[in-house]
């Protein structure tokens, strides 16, 4: 902390904070039942997703499929060169992707970040 200057807190998994610039955790609100969100430090009510489509990639294994928060019915495998660390899933916006199998609407569906 800088003398003066107060550090911005973000809020954790599954919570959320509308307020900028807010200094403490304790001002964040919890998703509704049934829901968390993506990454840490979500701005919005809106941020909250539904469990049943979560993969938390924190330590995951590179290569390895991970399951869904609801239990696995639904694998998303880091592909091509992703990276799993501690924070998550690392792409590169070249050629790395997610394959996310048999998704609710049939076949393999996968994202990528460019």
């Amino acid at each position: 902390e800088t003398e003066g200057v107060a550090q911005c807190s973000m809020c954790p998994f599954g919570t959320y904070n509308s307020e900028l610039a807010s200094t403490s955790i304790d001002k964040c609100v919890a998703c509704e039942e049934g829901k968390t969100t993506m990454s840490v430090g979500a701005g919005s009510v809106e941020m909250c997703v539904l469990k049943e489509h979560f993969w938390d990639f924190r330590d995951c294994t590179t290569g390895e499929a991970v399951a869904d928060s609801a239990g696995g019915d639904l694998t998303a495998t880091p592909m091509n060169g992703a990276q799993c660390s501690a924070v998550g899933i690392v792409l590169d916006g070249n050629d790395d992707y997610v394959d996310i199998d048999d998704w609710a609407w049939g076949g393999t569906t996968s994202f990528e970040v460019y």
